[in-house]
């Protein structure tokens, strides 16, 4: 019996539209219901190493941006990303596609937690990976 080969398996699921914890994921407003914090239906959460004024990435492990890819635009999701974008302009502001509270009394629905998570486990397994191609070598 022939086994699939990871690689192989990881591209199918991501053919299907399944999303893997820790990669890049669709993540849309029926998912989510009334705690959908955004104005567009869906986007992927995503996530990056914050970068310091020159463009340069942070090694620190805890200044990572979580992002939403809504077509070709980025959001900044986290507080961090957020930072970042005001520091740098290389997000958009999530101001723009960010949902008013349906009580109309000038807040913004809060991100859930577990969004904030979704893309940060996305950084946890870009790290695994990365060192896994440093020790192969």
């Amino acid at each position: 019996m022939k086994l699939i080969p990871p690689c192989l398996t990881l591209l199918i699921l991501i053919l299907a539209g399944c999303s893997v914890e820790g990669y890049p994921a669709k993540v849309t407003q029926s998912e989510y219901g009334e705690q959908w914090p955004f104005t567009v239906a869906e986007g992927t959460i995503d996530c990056n190493p914050s970068v310091d004024n020159s463009g340069n990435p942070s090694v620190d492990k805890s200044d990572r941006d979580v992002v939403l890819r809504v077509g070709e635009d980025v959001y900044a999701v986290n507080s961090k990303a957020r930072s970042t974008a005001q520091r740098t302009g290389l997000y958009k502001d999530l101001a723009e596609i960010w949902r008013d509270q349906p009580a109309n009394n000038g807040g913004k629905v809060a991100i859930p937690d577990k969004l904030i998570q979704q893309g940060l486990k996305i950084c946890d397994n870009q790290e695994v990976v990365t060192t896994q191609r440093y020790f192969q070598q």
